[in-house]
């Protein structure tokens, strides 16, 4: 005999999920055009990606070992070089930006109004649907109209809209755009009390965590933009020292890891998870692959190739030593190559570890996608740094 049981579904929301969460869900960052290679296997890294699912009866999900029949899917993104408006919420966005204060982001009526409609919203919480959407267009109405900010004073600009997606501002100097990154900017810090209650809840912990001292440096750690995008740096070195530490013993020779990756640098005295975090805050992970001593000539030649222009490319590394030539042609600037003291050999297949980003071809390491072996879900390369400097300096 057998048993069945029911469950109700008291309801199901809908929302637009936040770009941390997509990340988070993501199974796949998709960096590929091509969706399959000459032998008709799925790009890594492509639409055809197999961790996405499968379509082919017999194969498997790399996600969840299903077959077709049986896989649900899963989805991967796209990172974007800049943000975008999208066209379903320019409305919204109009409104927000008219109704909220340009430089604290609050709403631009008084506190008593505020309370007055409140008191207006709890009245009417029995009627109809319309009548409770009709407040939030009567709050736009009166803070679109104000021409100062109730809570810091601020002068408000008139604001412009042209479909599908142009803002603008008449300033006293004239008329400014607005473009995407500046209103994404301008939306982020609109002030929500309970969010932010919620969210100094959630953070404690992290706080807490970010203040524990993890080492004692005996100097300052250089880690200056100017310096470890065109040189090599005292970050540079100890994170790169650190990246090699970790996976030495899987035979693991080369550590790259790009300048731009590191953010800050470190005073002497007691280091905080906070200080380690600051320089490394991308929560990338520690990535190892094989590749030929002529891939990785090829990727230190596109770490050199933009030195003029102080980009995040530059290569710190560790296990490795190379002389470069920044008033040489690009792709010519690299000599000297020397792998644990010894000539590189370009034919040789070397184990590297790197972050993920580069490793699926951040900052220009395009000739890191195809690598061998690739294991891109290592130890956070701030707490390898971390329990790195434990040891050098605890």
């Amino acid at each position: 005999m057998s048993v069945t049981s029911t469950k109700s579904i008291e309801g199901i929301t809908f929302a637009v999920w936040s770009h941390q969460e997509i990340r988070k869900y993501s199974v796949v960052e998709i960096t590929q055009p091509e969706t399959y290679d000459e032998d008709g296997m799925a790009v890594q890294g492509g639409l055809m990606d197999g961790r996405l699912g499968v379509l082919e009866p017999g194969q498997k999900c790399l996600t969840d070992g299903n077959t077709a029949a049986r896989s649900p899917g899963h989805f991967g993104h796209i990172e974007l070089a800049e943000p975008v408006l999208h066209i379903a919420f320019v409305d919204n966005i109009y409104k927000l930006l008219q109704s909220t204060c340009r430089t604290c982001g609050r709403i631009k009526m008084s506190p008593e109004d505020i309370k007055e409609f409140s008191k207006i919203k709890e009245r009417q919480a029995s009627y109809t649907v319309l009548s409770q959407k009709r407040i939030p267009d009567q709050i736009q109405e009166k803070a679109k109209k104000q021409k100062d900010c109730p809570h810091c004073g601020k002068s408000q600009y008139e604001l412009i809209f042209t479909k599908p997606t142009t803002f603008v501002e008449k300033t006293e100097i004239g008329e400014n755009r607005l473009l995407p990154i500046t209103i994404r900017e301008r939306l982020s810090i609109i002030p929500d009390e309970e969010t932010a209650a919620r969210i100094a809840e959630m953070v404690a912990p992290i706080e807490e965590m970010k203040k524990k001292v993890v080492a004692k440096a005996a100097s300052d750690i250089d880690g200056d933009r100017a310096n470890c995008r065109v040189r090599e740096c005292q970050m540079g070195n100890l994170v790169a020292d650190a990246m090699l530490e970790r996976v030495s013993s899987q035979g693991v020779e080369i550590a790259i890891q790009n300048g731009g990756g590191l953010r800050a640098s470190i005073g002497s005295g007691n280091v905080t998870m906070g200080d380690v975090l600051t320089v490394l805050p991308f929560q990338n992970t520690l990535s190892t692959f094989e590749v030929t001593g002529e891939t990785i000539i090829a990727a230190l030649e596109n770490g050199v190739s933009q030195m003029e222009e102080v980009k995040g490319r530059f290569p710190q590394v560790a296990g490795l030593s190379f002389a470069v030539n920044p008033s040489a042609e690009v792709g010519s600037r690299i000599s000297k190559v020397f792998v644990g003291g010894s000539p590189i050999d370009r034919g040789k297949t070397y184990k590297v570890v790197s972050n993920n980003y580069v490793r699926n071809g951040g900052d220009g390491y395009k000739m890191f996608r195809g690598a061998s072996n690739a294991y891109d879900y290592g130890p956070d390369l701030a707490d390898v740094t971390a329990e790195f400097l434990a040891k050098q300096n605890g």
